[in-house]
Protein backbone atom coordinates (compact mmCIF):
# COMPACT_ATOMS: atom_id res chain seq x y z
CA UNK A 1 0.00 0.00 0.00
CA UNK A 2 1.70 3.20 -1.25
CA UNK A 3 -0.79 6.06 1.06
CA UNK A 4 0.06 9.45 -1.05
CA UNK A 5 -3.18 11.19 0.06
CA UNK A 6 -3.32 14.69 1.70
CA UNK A 7 0.22 15.58 0.21
CA UNK A 8 -0.74 18.22 -2.68
CA UNK A 9 0.64 15.61 -5.93
CA UNK A 10 0.23 17.76 -9.00
CA UNK A 11 0.75 17.55 -12.28
CA UNK A 12 4.15 17.78 -10.92
CA UNK A 13 4.39 14.26 -9.70
CA UNK A 14 1.75 12.69 -11.82
CA UNK A 15 4.64 11.25 -14.11
CA UNK A 16 6.62 10.00 -11.03
CA UNK A 17 3.42 8.15 -9.79
CA UNK A 18 2.87 6.85 -13.05
CA UNK A 19 6.56 5.24 -13.62
CA UNK A 20 6.46 3.97 -10.08
CA UNK A 21 3.22 2.45 -10.85
CA UNK A 22 4.35 0.80 -13.83
CA UNK A 23 8.12 -0.78 -12.67
CA UNK A 24 6.20 -1.64 -9.21
CA UNK A 25 4.04 -4.23 -10.06
CA UNK A 26 3.35 -5.84 -6.85
CA UNK A 27 1.56 -2.90 -5.17
CA UNK A 28 -1.66 -3.69 -4.30
CA UNK A 29 -3.08 -0.46 -3.07
CA UNK A 30 -2.40 3.64 -4.44
CA UNK A 31 -4.24 5.80 -2.13
CA UNK A 32 -4.22 9.26 -4.50
CA UNK A 33 -7.17 11.08 -2.55
CA UNK A 34 -7.38 14.90 -1.73
CA UNK A 35 -4.61 15.92 -3.65
CA UNK A 36 -4.63 18.11 -7.12
CA UNK A 37 -4.08 16.23 -9.84
CA UNK A 38 -7.07 16.45 -12.78
CA UNK A 39 -8.00 15.10 -15.96
CA UNK A 40 -4.39 14.93 -17.91
CA UNK A 41 -2.82 13.08 -14.67
CA UNK A 42 -5.53 10.46 -14.80
CA UNK A 43 -4.73 9.74 -18.35
CA UNK A 44 -1.21 9.24 -17.14
CA UNK A 45 -2.13 7.91 -14.38
CA UNK A 46 -4.54 5.20 -15.90
CA UNK A 47 -2.06 4.90 -19.25
CA UNK A 48 0.38 3.15 -16.71
CA UNK A 49 -2.06 0.64 -15.40
CA UNK A 50 -1.47 -1.62 -17.96
CA UNK A 51 2.14 -2.41 -17.00
CA UNK A 52 0.42 -3.21 -12.81
CA UNK A 53 -1.39 -6.02 -13.31
CA UNK A 54 -1.50 -6.50 -9.17
CA UNK A 55 -3.53 -3.52 -8.40
CA UNK A 56 -6.49 -3.57 -6.49
CA UNK A 57 -7.16 -0.82 -5.93
CA UNK A 58 -6.83 3.02 -6.85
CA UNK A 59 -8.34 5.76 -4.61
CA UNK A 60 -8.50 9.69 -6.56
CA UNK A 61 -11.64 10.56 -4.73
CA UNK A 62 -11.58 14.57 -4.15
CA UNK A 63 -9.38 15.84 -6.70
CA UNK A 64 -9.50 18.40 -9.64
CA UNK A 65 -10.38 15.55 -12.01
CA UNK A 66 -13.79 15.84 -14.17
CA UNK A 67 -16.24 13.16 -15.49
CA UNK A 68 -13.07 13.29 -18.39
CA UNK A 69 -10.65 11.80 -15.77
CA UNK A 70 -12.62 9.33 -14.43
CA UNK A 71 -13.75 7.90 -17.56
CA UNK A 72 -9.86 7.50 -18.62
CA UNK A 73 -9.63 5.25 -15.58
CA UNK A 74 -13.27 3.65 -16.26
CA UNK A 75 -10.79 2.77 -20.02
CA UNK A 76 -7.89 1.31 -18.01
CA UNK A 77 -9.80 -1.02 -15.46
CA UNK A 78 -12.03 -2.58 -18.50
CA UNK A 79 -9.42 -2.69 -20.86
CA UNK A 80 -8.93 -6.51 -21.68
CA UNK A 81 -6.28 -6.02 -24.80
CA UNK A 82 -3.30 -6.60 -22.72
CA UNK A 83 -4.96 -9.56 -21.32
CA UNK A 84 -3.54 -12.92 -22.18
CA UNK A 85 -5.83 -15.97 -23.55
Amino acid sequence: VLNLSFNGVSSREADTVAEFLHYNPCLSELKLGYNQLNDADATVLSNALSANTRLRKISVENNRMTENGRLAFLRAIFDVSSLSS
